[in-house]
């Protein structure tokens, strides 16, 4: 497992696989079914993926790293209603999972339920107020909700976090700022 891990950090995702499938069939757990399936999501092998999560959620019913990263890989399997169960389990197993939070409202958001997304970007910002990608998509919510005030708030406030955002952002800022002059 060890040497696995090592090679997954050192980007060798393939052998990692190996020695992470040689865990699993020796000694299956939570922990071996996750890195494999961390290998496999970074592959995009996300059913494959998906099949490990869920074995490695069956090791730890109360994990709520493993019910999260099963919902993001669902939420690229595009299965959006499962990956809100699943951010909704890891929240209700850790109530300050900020990054919980912000993946719901990320498919909230993907499903055009600005409302609800909002609120979970909010409430990641409530728990970690540098959260820069928090301030990020809400201000995507917003912009989309057609609350463009609120958007350029929040995307300066995400390039006052981060600065590295600037260069994306600004130009979404200055949209924004013409957006709201023509309402």
């Amino acid at each position: 497992m060890q040497r696995g891990d090592a090679k997954y950090k050192k980007g060798e995702t393939n052998a990692a696989m190996l020695d992470f499938t040689r865990a699993v069939l020796i000694n299956p757990s939570g922990w071996t079914y996750y890195a494999r399936a961390d290998a496999r999501k970074k592959r995009k092998d996300f059913t494959g993926a998906l099949e490990d999560y869920t074995n490695g959620i069956k090791f730890d019913l109360k994990n709520a790293y493993y019910y999260c990263a099963r919902g993001e890989v669902r939420y690229e399997l595009h299965a959006y209603d499962e990956a809100i169960n699943d951010f909704t389990r890891a929240i209700e197993l850790s109530p300050r999972y900020d990054y919980a939070y912000v993946w719901r409202g990320y498919t909230r958001k993907k499903m055009g339920d600005y409302p609800e997304a909002i609120g979970d970007y909010t409430k990641a910002i409530e728990i970690n107020p540098d959260y820069a990608e928090a301030y990020y998509y809400r201000g995507h919510a917003w912009y989309n909700k057609g609350n463009y005030t609120n958007a350029i708030n929040d995307w300066k406030q995400a390039i006052k976090i981060d600065p590295s955002k600037e260069k994306e952002l600004s130009p979404l800022i200055e949209k924004a700022k013409q957006a709201k002059e023509k309402k």
